[in-house]
Formats: structure tokens, C-alpha cells, sequence
């Protein structure tokens, strides 16, 4: 009986997803829809409104969400490889957990995201508006944050020794634990980002 319930429950709950996926295909909008697990590589999306969505667990591998909008929705341990994100509207939303090597972040709007433990290795996020983003636990492997504003930023015990932050504000990023080269190290003391002692520049 158990497992016929279960049964029940997946398949209805992969009816809502495709009705949602329609939805979204179709008006190019889906406010506040249910999308988790969804499989939405390689989509089209550009300029598609997904506020207050629901898209954790879902596949979003090399889709293009550019100039798109997810205000406020939780893409949290989603797969999102080569997601394209640029000039999106992402501010408020939570990507913690997910996989966005090879995304692309540039020139979006991300105040008050939430990338904490996420995949960022390889991601460009130059120019992007990264005001009070939580990257707590993220990796940062070779992430390009090139002109980045990165005001308010949580970068507590991230390793950034390997990430490109060439031309970044740091004005009241935390960066206590966090690892920096000396040349950032300087740049983020100039503008006047937040350490101390267990801040290491090396």
C-alpha cells in the first residue's frame, strides 16, 4: 500500500511539473509555479518571468535564462551547468547547493542571493550586481568577478585565492576565514571590507 501511495504521489507530481513547463513555454511567465526537478536544459528562456518559482532539484544545464527573472525563487540544488544568467534579475533568490560550473553571471541584478555551498568554478560574474550575496561554503575556482560589486557580500572562509577579482568593491564584505591574494587583500582593506585576524592574505 506504502509504495503505491508513493507511486501516486510521483506521477501526479510530474503531471504539475509538465502543466508548469507548458505554462511557462507558452506565457513565457510562470509566478510562484512549481518546477522542482524539472528538466529544463538547454531551454530557451530569455526575458521569461519565474518569480517566486519553485525550481529546486531541477536540471537547468546550459538553458538561457538571460535578461530573465527569479526574484525571490528557490532554485536551491539544482543542476545548472552553462547556465547562461546574464543581465538576469535574480536579487532575493536561493541557489544554495547548486551546480553552476561554466554559468554565466554577467551584468545581472543578484542583491540578497543566496549561493551558499554552490558550484561556481569556471563562472563569470563580471559587472554583476552581487550586493549582500551569501557565498558562504561556494566554491570559487577560477570564478571571474571583474568589476563586481560585492558590497555586504558573506565571503566568510571562502577560498578566493583562485578567483579573479580584478576591479571588485568589497565595501563591507565579510571576509573573516576567508583566503585572498595579497593584491586583493589591499583592494578589499581600501574599500573597507570587513576582516580580521583569521582573514589570511597570502
Amino acid at each position: 500500500m506504502r509504495n503505491i501511495v508513493i507511486l501516486i504521489f510521483f506521477v501526479l507530481s510530474s503531471l504539475f511539473a509538465n502543466e508548469a513547463v507548458d505554462k511557462l513555454m507558452k506565457d513565457k511567465a510562470c509566478v510562484g509555479c512549481d518546477l522542482s526537478g524539472a528538466d529544463l536544459s538547454g531551454i530557451k528562456a530569455q526575458g521569461f518571468v519565474l518569480d517566486n518559482a519553485n525550481l529546486s532539484l531541477a536540471t537547468l544545464n546550459k538553458g538561457d535564462f538571460s535578461g530573465a527573472s527569479f526574484a525571490k525563487t528557490n532554485v536551491s540544488d539544482a543542476e545548472a551547468i552553462g547556465i547562461n544568467l546574464e543581465g538576469a534579475v535574480i536579487y532575493t533568490s536561493n541557489w544554495s547547493g547548486t551546480n553552476l560550473k561554466n554559468a554565466r553571471f554577467v551584468g545581472a541584478d543578484a542583491k540578497g542571493m543566496s549561493l551558499e555551498n554552490a558550484n561556481l568554478e569556471n563562472a563569470d560574474m563580471s559587472s554583476g550586481r552581487l550586493w549582500a550575496v551569501n557565498f558562504q561554503g561556494a566554491n570559487l575556482k577560477n570564478t571571474i568577478m571583474i568589476d563586481a560589486q560585492l558590497g555586504q557580500a558573506n565571503m566568510t572562509g571562502v577560498d578566493l585565492r583562485q578567483t579573479n577579482l580584478e576591479g571588485a568593491i568589497f565595501w563591507e564584505t565579510k571576509l573573516h576565514g576567508a583566503k585572498l591574494l595579497k593584491k586583493d587583500c589591499e583592494a578589499a582593506k581600501k574599500d573597507g571590507a570587513i576582516m580580521d585576524g583569521s582573514t589570511q592574505c597570502l
